[in-house]
């Protein structure tokens, strides 16, 4: 009989109560986008969901540690219990391969997985998380390839810093303090670059105070005995590195300030394979961003789960989205000449809205907004395309009916 699979999201890939109070049951959210052809695709292979598919959702805002012990485990357990398997096999996007080591690393370990595969999980960490622990800033969209990640953050990052006034870095760690978690670790080698009047010099990692504790610990335990496949995207400018200054900006950045990214093509556009592959197991390279490679990676994983090839599932490919987050909004109604399912929208806490449109620039939107009686509303909207342009198109505190169209607004 085969082992059940239970797959670990990434960073934004579970929404719920737990992560933000107000959004329901656990789903994927508005990152449905991204994972709900990859669970088709692991369907398509003969699996069942909720018999022999788990999935195993967790609050990406805590620790990995954390996320393992109260949401991995019971997973496990119930995978076990339903399918009368004594081990399950693990297969883990981005964030979820390091929930994933918290648990075969760990002290709870039951010796129980049998064959883990990360696709696109940063082992060794990743630059980007430095612009948000070592200074607080949010979001950091402009560094990301894939377009849905970077609406992830911009609509993420602008709901916790304006709309929930988180400005200061103390109470953003103290909220996410899973992100530390995803800091290059010993193990990434110095990735600051500290800018000289006579030349540049690396500051040592060890050296930082910006630590990524739970990786460089995480390093010095023992593997224990299952089979791992690390699959890396390549091909995308992804961030290695970062020149920061620091004397004029040493009360703000911990370690400095950044001023640009250098890059290389050997990373998805988020994680590098220096990092994706920091890890012990069979490497596997394929050209894709962050988002991609998880259905493109589809034949490795049949094989290597040892399940018939999976079809095809389309994807859309989107020139364009607007990310809207509104507070205070009796109702957000959006009408587009588009299909339904290119319009997404999470209510989130206390009358707040985040909607998604995924659209092409020929297509036509109108959106109204309805604001309660007597409270503060406001909405922003912004436009990110495929070509990095990013615009703030509607930014307003409001105290009446709004009705906005493209054409007005672009």
């Amino acid at each position: 009989m085969d082992n059940p699979l239970i797959f670990i999201p990434g960073l934004f890939g579970s929404m719920g109560n737990d992560v933000i109070r107000g959004t329901g049951e656990f789903s994927f959210g508005l990152a449905s986008k991204i994972y709900v052809p990859f669970i088709k695709t692991l369907l398509s292979m003969g699996y069942i969901e909720n018999q022999s598919l788990f999935i195993a959702f967790y609050d990406w805002k805590n620790t990995c540690e954390f996320s393992s012990e109260k949401y991995l485990i019971p997973t496990i357990e119930k995978a076990k219990r339903i399918s009368s398997s004594k081990k399950v096999n693990l297969i883990c996007h981005s964030m979820g391969g390091l929930v994933a080591r918290a648990y075969i690393q760990g002290k709870r370990y039951r010796n129980d997985v049998d064959k883990i595969i990360m696709i696109g999980t940063p082992n060794s960490g990743v630059v980007k998380s430095y612009y948000f622990w070592g200074g607080g800033k949010i979001p950091y969209f402009d560094l990301e390839e894939n377009l849905l990640y970077k609406g992830f953050k911009a609509g993420l990052g602008i709901y916790f810093k304006i709309f929930k006034k988180m400005d200061y870095v103390n109470l953003l760690r103290e909220t996410f303090p899973g992100v530390r978690d995803l800091l290059p670790s010993n193990e990434y080698g110095n990735y600051l670059i500290l800018k000289g009047q006579e030349k540049d010099k690396f500051i040592p990692v060890r050296n930082m105070n910006s630590q990524n504790v739970f990786l460089n610990d995480l390093s010095k335990e023992r593997l224990k005995n299952f089979e791992t496949y690390l699959i890396s995207g390549i091909g995308k400018r992804t961030s290695k590195y970062l020149t920061v200054e620091y004397d004029k900006y040493k009360n703000e950045w911990t370690d400095g300030k950044p001023e640009f990214a250098l890059v290389t093509n050997l990373g998805d556009g988020t994680v590098t394979l220096n990092s994706s592959s920091a890890f012990c197991g069979e490497k596997i390279e394929i050209k894709g961003d962050h988002g991609d490679i998880l259905c493109g990676s589809r034949d490795y994983i049949s094989d290597i789960l040892g399940k018939r090839r999976a079809a095809e599932i389309p994807t859309e490919k989107m020139e364009c989205i607007y990310v809207l987050i509104s507070s205070n909004i009796n109702r957000a109604d959006i009408a587009a000449n588009m299909e339904d399912s290119k319009i997404s929208t999470q209510f989130l806490e206390e009358n707040h809205y985040l909607s998604f449109l995924y659209a092409d620039k020929k297509e036509d939107f109108n959106i109204f907004l309805n604001p309660i009686k007597e409270k503060d509303a406001r909405a922003v909207l912004i436009y990110i395309d495929n070509k990095n342009e990013i615009k703030i198109l509607f930014n307003k505190n409001i105290n009446k009916k709004v009705f906005l169209t493209k054409e007005s607004l672009i």
